[in-house]
Order: structure tokens, then C-alpha cells, then sequence
């Protein structure tokens, strides 16, 4: 760890610590590229304790993100070879382990759904009927459990605030996890613990203790409903490990705008971002969609004429209508409806397809390393 060095970013304020022989000079956040020479000796407040190696290759997610750009309705035809890439290179992303547990007491009021029979006399005859309810009871109880809650430790302040909640919704087994050897975070940068475990406690890592106790809770009580309910928490530690997490995020530009895609290190199920939108493409859905909204307009004004004319005919005309003019109406105006939302939705589903086949094609050739058609360039 001595040869590391740690550097603010200019441009967006993040600060990360790397080793400028072998770890790229870039910002993971925004992709601006590091004066090596500004960097300062590292000096971490905090060491790790422990870490979850990366097992996810610079290939392979490369190759799961192009699979993940090239989805979606609104994605432009040319996002694989319009992108421009910043440098890939993964992140270790600082989180806190809460290990303990929380006890507590409850009190609500549960819901049982109960039918009872009644006696009723109708016309001189007596029937029995039956009615639905809710029988309410006072309930209440203990609760006590463990719990392994992993918090972001970065700066939020400084850092993308997309970047806290990505990490706080990580998920982990702690099976995967690795006593801190410098040899893990060799060609990968860091992001340094810049917030201490109670802070981050208290802003996060307590409201996920909450959420577990409230669903343990819930689980509790009897009836087939509930409502009113009142508890209490206490929590009590059993040890707080200071975890290093991978990461890969990644920025990259398309039509002059920057975009940023995160995914997690050593999974490849957790992968969340922006892509760009092609707004044509939008706009051509509308505009398909358009005979649909013109038809119910259509039926609706026509509905209220024929309404109209049917409350000042007299009740020798009704007849006809009712028997006649309503059912034809009714039945054209189902099968105009039905053939205009079909041949709508029909349109605007090849529209997309069309779309979505030709990334498949030209993410197809990239992985296959062919040449990409000439007219889907």
C-alpha cells in the first residue's frame, strides 16, 4: 500500500486513491483523466479489513455491457458504435459491515375475516342471510433476530448520489469474503472511507436494521389483517468490519451527452445506468398510437350524439333505436376498435423489433470480432 497515492478529481470532486504504475489515469465518475503529477501520498485514515475480490473481468463486462446498451424500446440504433468509451477499469467501493442484533416489543390491532348468519323477514317470510366482517382483537409481542447490514462509507457529498444508493441495495454472501491483501486491489482504483461507522449508521445503515425488524414483525402478527401498529428496536453490534467492494463504473458519451453504467464487480446479475433515448423513434410511436386515441374520441362524441337524439325521440321511435341503432352501433364501433388497435399495436411492435434486430446484429458481429453491415453502420 506504500506506493499509492490519492488524488480530487477537478472536474466532479471525487477523491481516489490508485497507483500510478500500474492503475489508469482517469476518474471512474466522469471519466476526466488525472495530472498524475498533482497526486499526493496516500494516507488512509481508515485500512480495510476485508474485501470481495473482483470476479468479473475487464472482457467480460465489457461484454455485458454492450449486451445491456444494446437493449431497450428507445435505444438508438447506432449506441454500439456511436459510444465512445471512457478507460474501463474497476473500482473498490468503501462499505461498512454491521453485524449484531435487534430485539423489540409490538402491540397492533389484528383483523380476523369472520361470515355470520342472520334472520331477516321479507314479505311475511323469514330468510337467512350472511354477512362478511372484520373481528378486530388487541395483539402484541417480542421480536428479536440477527442481522448483516452492508452501508456505503463514500463521500455522498462529493461522489454521484446514484453511486450511495447503488451500493447501499448490494447484496453479499459473506462466504465471498477476503482478509485485505494489497494484492487484490493491485490495477483497480479505490475510493477511501471519508464518513465513520456511526455516521453512516445512522443514516443508513439503521434504516435497513428497521426494515428487517419491521418485516419480522409483520410476519408476527396473527389475524388475517392488521392495523395500528406500534413498536420499538434496539440494536446492539457485534462487530463493524470496514469492507472494500468491487465495482465497474464506467462513463461513456453518445450524441455530445455523457452517461454512466454501474455493475457490480463480482456479479454480473446487478448492472443499473442511462442510456440515451431516440426521440424519432418516440415520436413515431405517438404518432402510431394516434388512430387508437382518435377513436375513442371519435366513439365518445359519437356516443353522446346518439344519446343526444335517443332522449328527444319520442317513445314510439326508442323502440328502434334500442332494438336496432344501439346493438348496430355498438358492435361497428367494437369491431372499428378492435381492428384499429390491432393494426396500431401491430405497427409500433415491428417498429421495435426492427430496431432491437438490428442492434442484435451489430452486438453479434462486435463479439464475433466480423465486420458490421455496411447499412447498420
Amino acid at each position: 500500500m506504500s506506493n499509492l497515492k490519492e488524488i480530487s478529481c477537478k472536474s466532479c470532486g471525487a477523491s481516489l486513491i490508485f497507483d500510478p504504475a500500474t492503475q489508469m489515469s482517469s476518474c471512474n465518475f466522469c471519466g476526466t483523466k488525472f495530472e498524475i503529477d498533482l497526486a499526493e501520498k496516500s494516507n488512509l485514515v481508515i485500512t480495510p479489513d476485508k474485501l470481495f475480490p473482483f470476479s468479473i473481468t475487464k472482457d467480460q463486462f465489457k461484454n455485458i455491457l454492450l449486451i445491456w446498451l444494446s437493449k431497450g424500446d428507445y435505444t438508438p440504433d447506432d449506441i454500439l458504435t456511436s459510444s465512445i468509451f471512457d478507460e474501463i477499469n474497476g473500482l473498490y467501493l468503501p462499505q461498512y459491515l454491521y453485524e449484531g442484533s435487534y430485539s423489540g416489543n409490538w402491540s397492533a390491532s389484528s383483523g380476523y375475516k369472520k361470515t355470520e348468519s342472520y334472520v331477516v323477514v321479507v314479505d311475511s317470510k323469514v330468510k337467512t342471510k350472511k354477512r362478511k366482517f372484520t373481528d378486530w382483537r388487541p395483539s402484541n409481542g417480542q421480536v428479536a433476530n440477527k442481522y448483516s447490514i452492508l452501508a456505503f462509507a463514500g463521500n455522498s457529498d462529493v461522489l454521484p448520489s446514484t453511486i450511495a444508493s447503488f451500493m447501499n441495495q448490494d447484496t453479499f454472501d459473506k462466504e465471498d469474503l477476503k482478509p485485505f491483501k494489497s494484492e487484490y486491489t493491485s490495477g483497480f482504483n479505490i475510493v477511501p472511507f471519508d464518513l465513520d461507522f456511526e455516521n453512516v449508521w445512522q443514516s443508513v445503515g439503521y434504516k435497513k436494521a428497521k426494515e428487517l425488524c419491521l418485516s419480522d414483525i409483520k410476519q408476527r402478527i396473527p389475524g388475517d389483517k392488521y392495523k395500528d401498529l406500534v413498536y420499538d428496536m434496539n440494536c446492539e453490534h457485534i462487530r463493524i468490519t470496514n469492507i472494500l467492494s468491487p465495482a465497474y463504473i464506467v462513463n461513456y458519451e453518445f450524441g455530445g451527452k455523457k452517461f454512466n453504467v454501474y455493475m457490480d464487480g463480482d456479479k454480473s446479475k446487478r448492472i443499473e445506468g442511462e442510456r440515451p433515448i431516440d426521440k424519432a423513434r418516440q415520436e413515431k410511436v405517438q404518432l402510431l398510437k394516434k388512430p387508437i386515441r382518435r377513436f375513442w374520441w371519435l366513439s365518445g362524441i359519437t356516443t353522446f350524439a346518439i344519446v343526444l337524439i335517443y332522449s328527444n325521440l319520442s317513445n314510439d321511435y326508442r323502440n328502434g333505436f334500442e332494438t336496432v341503432i344501439f346493438p348496430i352501433f355498438f358492435l361497428l364501433m367494437l369491431i372499428h376498435g378492435t381492428v384499429v388497435h390491432i393494426k396500431s399495436k401491430k405497427s409500433i411492435k415491428n417498429l421495435l423489433s426492427n430496431s432491437k434486430a438490428r442492434r442484435q446484429t451489430i452486438l453479434k458481429s462486435m463479439q464475433d470480432g466480423t465486420s458490421i453491415p455496411e447499412e447498420l453502420k
